[in-house]
This record gives C-alpha cells, sequence and structure tokens, in this order.
C-alpha cells in the first residue's frame, strides 16, 4: 500500500475545462487490422495543434543518437546476447505526439478508426503491437475491454483529450513508457496547448496521483475500460521517447521536470548504498537464498528499502540520492532513471535489455550478476520451475566489493 503522497500542486501550462461527456449511438467495430500511422502528416504548428481536419503529428525533438554507452562489469564473463544487446547502437526516434482524428478510446488506452487500431511503435509498446495482425488480434479481453466490443457505450467529449496509458500498469512499465508521455504532454501545455485527459476509472490509487502532478482533477475524463469507448474530436497520443528501450536522449528531460518538482518538497533520507528487497513480497519469482543475501548486504553498509512502502515522490528522492543500487532485476531496479549520472546498478539477474538501456541513458555503471549455476532466468515465461535462483554470497561481497571500489 502506497503511503499518501506527500507533495503538494501541478506542474504548470493551462488548464483545460472538459466539455460533459454525453452518450451517442455506437454500433458495432469490427477489427480491420493495423492504422497507417506512418503516413499521418506533420505539423509545426503550436496554436492547431488537436484542431486540424486530419490526423496530424508534431515534431518535438529530431532523432539522434544515444547517450554513449559505459562498459558492462566483467562483461566477459556474461552471455553474449547480453553484451550485444547493452552496446546496441540503434539510433532513436525523433519524438512525435500525435493528434488523431476520427479515433475511438478503448481499453486500458487503445485507440482505433473504423476497426483499425493505432500501433506507431514509437507509442505502443512492441509487446501488444505483435498481437495485432491484418487478420486479427489477440489482445486478450482484459487488455483490449471495450474496443472492439459490439454493446459497449459510446461517450462524446469535444475538443481534443491526451491519452498515456496502456493496461500493462506494472510500475517499471510506467516508468519507461507512461512517465515520458506525461512530460511531453507537459510541454505542450507549457507551450500554450490545453487539453484535458482520459484514463479508466478502475485505476490504481499510485497512477492517479502521478497523473495528479500533471493534471488537475476537473481535467480528467474517467472511463469504465470494459464497457465504454470515448471519441473524441481529436486524441493527443505522445512518444514514449523510444522504439524498444532505445532512449531519447531528451527523455532526461522528463526525468529533470519530475526532480525539479519533487526534490524541494521531500527531504533526502542520506542513503547512498540502497538494496532493494523483496521480502515483503509475495511473488512468483525471485531469489531462494534472500535472507543469505541481504545479510551479505547489510554488512556491507547497504541500507534494505522496500519501495512498495513508499510513495512515488519518496522513490524520487531516495534514489536520486543514490550512488550504488542493488537489486534483483525489475521494476524496482528501473528506479535507477532517477539516479544521478556516473551512479552504479548492480542488477542480481538479467531478463532484458531495459536496465541497459537506462545506463545509457542516464550514464551509469552498470553489472549483471549470474545465478550460482550460470545461467539467467527469464521470469516473464512464469515458468515457477525455473523462476527462483539462488545467489553465491561470497561470489556476491567479492564482485560488490569490486563494483563499488
Amino acid at each position: 500500500m502506497e503511503l499518501p503522497l506527500p507533495i503538494a500542486g501541478r506542474l504548470p501550462g493551462p488548464k483545460a475545462k472538459l466539455s460533459p461527456a454525453r452518450e451517442i449511438a455506437g454500433g458495432e467495430v469490427r477489427y480491420q487490422g493495423i492504422s497507417e500511422h506512418d503516413l499521418i502528416e506533420v505539423t509545426a504548428s503550436i496554436s492547431e495543434f488537436g484542431y486540424r481536419d486530419r490526423s496530424h503529428r508534431i515534431c518535438l525533438a529530431p532523432a539522434l543518437s544515444g547517450m554513449k554507452q559505459l562498459p558492462l562489469f566483467q562483461e566477459d564473463k556474461l552471455p553474449r546476447e547480453a553484451i550485444i544487446q547493452h552496446y546496441d547502437g540503434s539510433v532513436p526516434p525523433s519524438v512525435y505526439v500525435y493528434g488523431l482524428k476520427d479515433h475511438e478510446l478503448g481499453g486500458g488506452g487503445f485507440l482505433q478508426s473504423n476497426g483499425r487500431i493505432f500501433t506507431a511503435p514509437d507509442v505502443v509498446p512492441s509487446y501488444f503491437s505483435s498481437l495485432c495482425r491484418e487478420d486479427g488480434h489477440s489482445l486478450g479481453e482484459g487488455w483490449a475491454g471495450a474496443l472492439f466490443r459490439s454493446q459497449a457505450k459510446v461517450v462524446q467529449v469535444d475538443g481534443p483529450i491526451a491519452v498515456v496509458l496502456h493496461p500493462n500498469l506494472v510500475y517499471g512499465h510506467f516508468l519507461l513508457e507512461m512517465l515520458p508521455r506525461l512530460h511531453l504532454l507537459s510541454r505542450l501545455r507549457s507551450a500554450g496547448a490545453a487539453f484535458g485527459i482520459a484514463i479508466p476509472t478502475k485505476l490504481s490509487t499510485w497512477v492517479k496521483r502521478i497523473i495528479g502532478i500533471y493534471f488537475d482533477e476537473d481535467e480528467i475524463l474517467e472511463y469504465d475500460a470494459e464497457t465504454t469507448r470515448v471519441r473524441s474530436s481529436c486524441f493527443i497520443a505522445p512518444s514514449m521517447m523510444h522504439t524498444n528501450y532505445q532512449f531519447h536522449p531528451d527523455f532526461n528531460l522528463a526525468i529533470d521536470e519530475i526532480k525539479a518538482f519533487v526534490l524541494p518538497q521531500i527531504p533526502q533520507s542520506g542513503k547512498r548504498r540502497i538494496w532493494i528487497s523483496r521480502t515483503k513480497l509475495a511473488g512468483w519469482h525471485g531469489i531462494v537464498n534472500e535472507r543469505e543475501v541481504e545479510e551479505t548486504a547489510l554488512s556491507m553498509g547497504f541500507d534494505l528499502i522496500h519501495p512498495q512502502e513508499l510513495s512515488f515522490a519518496e522513490q524520487v528522492s531516495l534514489f536520486h540520492g543514490a550512488d550504488c543500487i542493488v537489486g534483483e532485476f525489475g521494476s524496482g531496479l528501473h528506479n535507477a532513471i532517477f539516479a544521478q549520472r556516473g551512479a552504479r546498478v548492480f542488477c542480481l539477474n538479467r531478463i532484458n535489455w531495459y536496465q541497459s538501456g537506462i545506463a545509457s541513458l542516464r550514464s551509469q555503471h552498470l553489472a549483471y550478476m549470474l545465478p550460482k549455476d550460470g545461467r539467467f532466468r527469464d521470469w516473464r515465461t512464469q515458468n515457477t520451475q525455473d523462476a527462483f535462483f539462488e545467489i553465491d554470497c561470497k561470489q556476491l561481497s567479492e564482485e560488490l566489493a569490486q563494483f563499488f571500489s
């Protein structure tokens, strides 16, 4: 349970008075494939954004090469795949915000027009878009909600309204896929654009509180994602500021914006070496000898923290002040985006390239430690026989001492 958010106020920008939502005739929507998002016209006008006759997009930052990647710790001991992905030289895409005309919003944040779902790769994560094909989709009812449901209630809202969420509201995914989208909305509003935001009614309190940093309560339209679709004169869909976690350097501005807002209000903890503990979580993956591992951490001067007990603002403040961060690969460790440049991040296990992307963005030193049997565990498969692993504590203490020296 998240503690009350101990911050006040909202980021600046013109407010938008939402028009009342009114129910209109709906009708059946059949899935027809994916939209031609790459053909959407480009505009440079902030004043016209959200009000043009056709779907459009505005570029807020051109494509740039990514940040220089620092070497992995003891990379000669790591699998080749981890090293290749760590040094991925793909160029991050241009940063766009899309204004989508004649679309409907459904599910946890999907947009469709005449049955064609919007899947721009800088807006929709690949693990969703890969489920959408010309001959059908496999999003699942829990994700698609009322997006293609024939008996859905349809409500109309006049004026442009923003969409930043999707159904995978895991904390780490929120940080990497939705927080940058809120930042781009903040930039548009600071430039003079005014619009509200649409969010599902059934939404965790912590998500609503973060959105509340950017939007006041009377600027937020809530809808039932399971039974309702929303129509608007224009949906504003910002980029994630990356494609497949090759982060655009301007993502750093999103982090700076949040920290500039939060840090003056939250006292610093003084904890420089933090260990992210999962001992209070009833997870389906983890370290089998975690108690022994944490005793090793305590003996080396680490403070054990349980991120789920902290508010978002407290996590931003805590990780901002940390020099050394250790934990099992996952959402808690993705908080390293708030650590300062040059911080050291030590991952127990590895499942994908996300943390390497964060390390590149934030110029951080990164280590991946193999489990005791020398094999990384990809616990996303939810194979319970292979979701837990053991850490060699002697090896851990030696590697930590070397990495943090």
